[in-house]
């Protein structure tokens, strides 16, 4: 039997790291400021767009650590979009609602979006590496600069607790059944359950106890 891994220890305390990549490009065709700063318009049609947003940075986070959120925050103007998804070496990142439409020369807004990965971490991340953060919004947007948090544990703290004994008959006849059980793992969400050739699960997958369907006279480990 096999254990999912993905979770980490409840009372693992997680800390923050967070850096601003600054979008620059804009004011070389004259258009004006947002945010009293450079910008770039991207993901609709306009005379002043320039670029797709996309950024690479280096990873922030100490080593040992693995990433469980991430609040990523563009700041700068609405030019028609009603949110501003983003992914992070194309895993999503999490989607930033619009929440003030307002396309003005000189506006400056805070548009916020979250994701947890209290499993894995963030798929594809290059710890120690150079990651790219990629905003797709679904219409136009002017954006001076975004923040990113990265909230981090220590990857210690996604190993598994000690594992009790599985507990159920050690064979079994063609045609019977028979239920195992292993003891609650603290902090598990699920259980992954493998069964020798001869024996079928027909129930529990994903919990602490499985019955069987024997379909051939074999011991069971």
């Amino acid at each position: 039997m096999t254990l999912f891994t993905g979770f980490y220890a409840p009372n693992a305390q997680a800390q923050s790291v967070t850096i601003t990549l600054d979008y620059d490009g804009t004011t070389i065709r004259g258009c004006c400021t947002v945010c009293g700063d450079d910008y770039i318009c991207f993901g609709g049609s306009c005379g002043c767009c320039i670029g797709t947003g996309t950024m690479t940075f280096a990873d922030p986070v100490p080593a040992g650590n693995t990433i469980v959120g991430v609040s990523i925050t563009y700041n700068g103007v609405d030019c028609g979009a009603t949110t501003i998804p983003s992914s992070i070496n194309g895993a999503p990142a999490g989607a930033a609602p619009v929440v003030t439409s307002d396309c003005s020369c000189g506006g400056c807004y805070v548009h916020t979006g979250t994701a947890t990965f209290p499993c894995t971490g963030i798929p594809g991340y290059n710890y120690g590496g150079v990651n790219t953060l990629q905003p797709s919004p679904d219409d136009l947007v002017c954006i001076d600069d975004v923040s990113i948090t990265f909230d981090y544990v220590p990857t210690s703290s996604f190993a598994l607790p000690p594992i009790g004994t599985i507990t159920g008959p050690l064979t079994g006849c063609a045609g019977g059944t028979g239920s195992y059980t292993v003891p609650l793992v603290p902090g598990a969400t699920t259980y992954t359950w493998t069964v020798p050739g001869g024996s079928v699960i027909t129930s529990g997958q994903g919990t602490n106890t499985i019955c069987l369907l024997y379909t051939s006279p074999s011991p069971r480990d």
